[in-house]
């Protein structure tokens, strides 16, 4: 990948980065996502993941229609859905937690099910992180989806990165992210 043409049109294009109103109006709109309690996935496993910040995260969303899950998977997501080591993977966790219900109150999910239904490729979830700004600061897929998680990045950017410097990894992946999603 020629990283230094992708910083080229990105500094000719300079490609918009989301808002939290506008990100959590795609994943409502584009992708189908509903809103779910935080609590749904329990708070220990938010302090023990190091992927996220417990403190800022604010919203998790949850996808499940069958026709946006087959958008935002790709081949390799559908091979580790059918690889048994990784699909029963987390379904061996000991949290049992009552059943909870969507905001809608239409439908209820409990902990295991999610979990279940993530490591099966029928449904994909996103936590929200943001900090006092209207920008969501960091965000992390649950399940198969590298098309959802490249347009993510596309449009909110990773945290830290070193924007134009051509050495950090997380910049490159940017870019990468932006060039598949056709922003630049």
């Amino acid at each position: 990948m020629n990283y230094r043409e992708l910083d080229a049109r990105f500094k000719h294009l300079k490609p918009v980065k989301l808002n939290r109103f506008q990100i959590e109006h795609t994943l409502e709109r584009k992708y189908k996502a509903k809103e779910l309690p935080l609590f749904t996935i329990p708070r220990e496993d938010y302090e023990n993941d190091e992927e996220v910040d417990e403190k800022r995260i604010y919203k998790l969303y949850t996808i499940t229609n069958k026709q946006v899950l087959k958008l935002i998977q790709n081949k390799d997501d559908i091979d580790a859905i059918k690889e048994p080591f990784l699909s029963t993977i987390y379904e061996k966790a000991s949290y049992i937690v009552s059943q909870t219900k969507w905001k809608n109150g239409a439908q209820s999910v409990s902990y295991n099910q999610l979990i279940h239904e993530h490591n099966h490729g029928k449904r994909v979830s996103v936590v929200l992180e943001k900090d006092e700004t209207d920008y969501v600061t960091n965000f992390k897929v649950y399940g198969f989806a590298h098309h959802l998680v490249t347009y993510l990045v596309a449009r909110i950017g990773i945290e830290g990165m070193k924007e134009g410097d051509m050495t950090d990894t997380d910049y490159q992946f940017y870019l990468e992210c932006l060039a598949e999603n056709g922003f630049i």
